[in-house]
């Protein structure tokens, strides 16, 4: 998939960068300490950005060992650990000022862009033990994610912190269709088998307008793929109006039956397992 090529990585770890760094740069010292999710327990957007430092650097030198032969580490061996982890590194970091986090986030963009100009297709094709997700991810997979966690997952987060609209509208309507095929692709690694049983089922995403196209994700007892265009045979379908759409209800900003009733997306087939998304392929 093109999502994943060299040169396009690169290309987009510069303007994600720019994209956070001017985030960051237009907060005042009040907004850090501001609430980024409703839930009486939700991260402030500090606690947000040491988040996402943190596990920069950890994906980051999971992704040197092995590109370097040596061996991979993670502070957690099971996924059931990640939320324990995410909390304990937070706290970690509490002391240490938004800017420098920024700035420790930003140099690990900054490596895995220079580190993508000289990978081969070989080592793009690495794998790396992922005990967080239910299976390994290549080398270039562990690139994406180092795009979409800042830059997609938490995009909305980081905005909420600010009262801002949420990073991605920001991308032109080609990083956005890549940065979706990213995302999917990490859906398909957070998918729980063990929840998920003998489940064996396609999902088809329709997005119109810019930025949009046809993905699929497949769940299955081995973990199932991910990729561009539509199965022929799909058990969901899920339409959105938009690229902007997709994210906000894949990233909790809207409920599924707030952004039917609003126009903003359709589904047709097993409802159920529609309803279960959530569920299924939460990466906790």
């Amino acid at each position: 998939m093109t999502a994943f090529q060299p040169e396009l990585l690169a290309a987009d770890f510069a303007f994600v960068r720019r994209v956070l760094a001017d985030f960051i740069a237009a907060r005042s010292p009040e907004d850090w300490g501001r609430k980024t999710e409703r839930r009486a327990k939700g991260w402030t957007l500090h606690q947000t950005l040491a988040h996402l430092a943190a596990t920069a650097e950890v994906l980051y030198q999971a992704t040197e060992n092995t590109l370097r032969g040596l061996p991979v580490s993670f502070p957690l061996s099971r996924r059931t650990e990640l939320a324990a982890f995410n909390e304990r590194s937070i706290a970690e970091r509490l002391q240490i000022s938004p800017r420098n986090l920024g700035e420790t986030l930003f140099a690990v963009l900054e490596r895995c862009a220079e580190r993508c100009a000289s990978l081969s297709s070989r080592e793009l094709a690495l794998t790396i033990p992922a005990p967080f997700y239910n299976r390994p991810l290549a080398v270039a997979e562990a690139l994406g994610w180092q795009l979409i966690h800042p830059g997609m997952v938490h995009a909305a987060q980081l905005a909420n912190g600010a009262g801002v609209a949420p990073l991605w509208v920001q991308y032109s309507p080609e990083l956005m269709h890549r940065q979706i095929t990213r995302l999917l692709s990490i859906m398909s690694h957070s998918y729980w088998p063990e929840r998920g049983g003998d489940l064996r089922a396609s999902i088809n995403f329709v997005v119109s307008g810019p930025g949009g196209g046809r993905w699929h994700v497949t769940a299955a007892p081995d973990g199932g793929e991910a990729g561009e265009g539509a199965t022929p045979r799909p058990a969901l379908t899920v339409w959105t109006r938009s690229a902007n759409s997709l994210c906000r209800l894949m990233m909790s900003q809207v409920s599924i039956v707030g952004a039917m009733m609003r126009g903003q997306m359709l589904a047709w087939g097993n409802y159920g397992l529609g309803f279960k998304i959530p569920y299924l392929f939460v990466p906790t």
